[in-house]
C-alpha cells in the first residue's frame, strides 16, 4: 500500500495472554516489545579493528502493567508463579502479545518463549485518592527467546535469513 493507504498504528490495539493454553488472561494497561540488541565482534586488522555483526542478540526484559481486580488474584497469580520458579527452577510458560487492527484481528503475534517472573512492584494503597482510580501493578518477566508471527502466518525468529 502506497503512503496514506494504511491505518496508523495505536499502542491500544493489543491483548496479552500467559500460557499454551491461555490460562492466564488478565486485563492489562501496558506491555512493552522488548529491545534487542545485537553484539558486536571485532575483527583485528594490521591498519584497523572492523566490527562486524555477531551471532548472539540480547534481549530486555518483558514489562508488564496489570491492572487489578477487588480479588487481587491477578497479582496472586503471579506471584504463584514466581515462587514456584524460585522453588523449583521451573515454571517457565510462553506469553504472547497480539497487535490487533481496528477490527480486532491480529496482525502481529509476539510469543515470548520460556517466560519466568523475575519481579513484581508492590501494591499501593492509599486513602487520598479518587475512588474510581483502578489499582495495577508492574510484573517484569525474563525470557530466552522470542518470535514473530505475521497475519499471513510468517514466522520471524533468530534463525531468519532474508530470503528464506
Amino acid at each position: 500500500m502506497g503512503i496514506g493507504h494504511s491505518k496508523e498504528a495505536r499502542s491500544t490495539n493489543f491483548i496479552f495472554v500467559i500460557g499454551a493454553d491461555r490460562e492466564l488472561s488478565f486485563a492489562v494497561q501496558t506491555t512493552n516489545v522488548t529491545d534487542i540488541t545485537l553484539g558486536e565482534t571485532l575483527y583485528m586488522t594490521g591498519i584497523k579493528d572492523l566490527k562486524l555483526p555477531s551471532n548472539k542478540i540480547t534481549n530486555a526484559p518483558l514489562v508488564v502493567d496489570f491492572l487489578l481486580s477487588e480479588d487481587l488474584h491477578e497479582w496472586l497469580e503471579i506471584y504463584k508463579w514466581l515462587l514456584t520458579a524460585k522453588n523449583t527452577g521451573t515454571g517457565f510458560r510462553p506469553c504472547d502479545l497480539l497487535i490487533v487492527d481496528s477490527q480486532n484481528q491480529p496482525v502481529l503475534t509476539f510469543t515470548y518463549s520460556d517466560v519466568f517472573p523475575i519481579e513484581m512492584s508492590g501494591l499501593q494503597y492509599a486513602v487520598n485518592t479518587d475512588s474510581s482510580t483502578v489499582m495495577s501493578f508492574t510484573a517484569t518477566f525474563a525470557f530466552n527467546t522470542f518470535k514473530v508471527t505475521t497475519r499471513d502466518g510468517q514466522v520471524i525468529d533468530e534463525q531468519y535469513q532474508s530470503g528464506s
